[in-house]
C-alpha cells in the first residue's frame, strides 16, 4: 500500500513538471500594431494655393509586439490607373521599438493636376511587428474643382477711333461695336473702346472701358461711354492654361490701384485680366498695327487680340 501511495505521487509530480516546462514555453501575444495619421485620410487643394504644396503627414505607429519595418509607398493615378512608378521608402529609425512617432513630407507639383497627368495621389503606411501582423494606413491628395477658361473663334480688335467704325469690342457677344451712338445696346457692348482720341493721334493700342472723349474729322467732339470693365496687366499669368480662379486670384491681389478702366501702351504678347461683375476675361495681344487702313482714310491703325472667357 505504501508503495502503491509513492508511485501516484511520483506519477502526480512529474505530470505538474510537464504542464509546467509546457506554459513556460508558449509564446507571448501582442495586440496587432497600428498606424494613425493625425491629418486624417485625406486632402484636397486648393487651386489658388499653387504652385506647390508641401504636404506632411504627422504619423504616429503603435506595436506592441515590436516593429519589424515601416514602409511608405507614394502612388500617382489617372482615373484609378497607376501612372508611372510607385515611389516606396522604407523608415529603419524605430526597428524593434513599441512606438513611432514621425513626419512624413512631400512637395506636390499642381500642374500635375492642371495638366491632366494625373488626378490622384495615394500614401500607404505600412508596418510590420515581429509577429508577423501587418497594418496599414491610406492617406489621398485630390486637386479641388475650378473652371477653365475657353478661347473665342476668332478673337478680337479695335480700330483707330476714326478708322472704320469699329473702334470698341464687346467681349461678352464677340462683336465690333460703334464708338457714335450712346444708346443702351452700344453702351452695354464697349468693354474696349480705342482710346487714341483725335483724328490726327498715332495709333497705340490704348484703350478705356469707362469713358472717351474725343475729336472727329469735323472737330466735334464725341463722348463715347463703356461698361466700365477693370483690367490687370499681368504678362506671368499662364494663358495657356486659363484657369478662372487663377485670373480671379491675380486680379483681386492688384488692388484698387492696380485695377484700371483704361489701359496705356499695350504691346503685342501682353496679357490682361478683365472683370466685370461675374464675368472674367483674360486677353492676349497679338497684333498692332499703327498704319494698318481698313478703309482708306485718314486715321490708321489697328489692335488685335485673342481671348478666353
Amino acid at each position: 500500500m505504501k508503495i502503491k501511495s509513492l508511485r501516484l505521487l511520483a506519477l502526480a509530480l512529474l505530470g505538474g513538471a510537464v504542464m509546467f516546462t509546457s506554459c513556460k514555453d508558449d509564446p507571448e501575444v501582442f495586440d496587432a500594431p497600428t498606424v494613425t495619421i493625425a491629418e486624417g485620410s485625406s486632402t484636397v487643394l486648393n487651386i489658388t494655393d499653387r504652385p506647390l504644396y508641401e504636404l506632411e503627414m504627422n504619423i504616429t505607429i503603435n506595436a506592441p509586439g515590436k516593429i519589424e519595418s515601416i514602409t511608405i509607398e507614394r502612388s500617382k493615378l489617372l482615373g484609378n490607373t497607376e501612372v508611372g512608378d510607385v515611389f516606396a521608402v522604407d523608415n529603419q529609425n524605430f526597428y524593434e521599438q513599441t512606438e513611432a512617432v514621425f513626419v512624413n513630407s512631400d512637395n506636390i507639383n499642381y500642374e500635375e493636376f492642371t495638366s491632366g497627368t494625373i488626378d490622384k495621389i495615394e500614401y500607404l503606411v505600412s508596418v510590420t511587428d515581429k509577429q508577423g501582423e501587418i497594418a496599414d494606413a491610406k492617406f489621398t491628395v485630390t486637386m479641388g474643382a475650378y473652371t477653365t477658361l475657353v478661347e473665342t473663334d476668332n478673337g478680337g480688335e479695335i480700330w483707330h477711333l476714326m478708322g472704320s467704325g469699329k473702334g470698341c469690342w464687346d467681349l461678352k457677344n464677340d462683336v465690333a461695336v460703334s464708338a457714335y451712338d450712346n444708346t443702351e445696346n452700344e453702351t452695354l457692348g464697349r468693354y474696349l473702346i480705342s482710346a487714341d482720341n483725335v483724328a490726327e493721334s498715332t495709333f497705340t493700342g490704348a484703350w478705356d472701358s469707362n469713358e472717351v472723349v474725343w475729336t472727329n474729322s469735323n472737330s466735334q467732339e464725341i463722348t463715347t461711354v463703356g461698361v466700365g470693365a477693370k483690367y490687370v496687366k499681368a504678362n506671368n499669368f499662364d494663358y495657356e492654361l486659363g484657369i478662372k480662379e487663377l485670373a480671379l486670384d491675380v486680379f483681386n491681389a492688384a488692388g484698387t490701384e492696380g485695377q484700371l478702366t483704361a489701359v496705356e501702351a499695350p504691346t503685342v504678347d501682353d496679357i490682361y485680366i478683365g472683370v466685370l461683375g461675374d464675368e472674367v476675361y483674360v486677353i492676349k495681344i497679338t497684333e498692332i498695327t499703327p498704319d494698318a487702313d481698313p478703309t482708306a482714310k485718314a486715321s490708321l491703325g489697328v489692335m488685335k487680340f485673342s481671348y478666353k472667357k
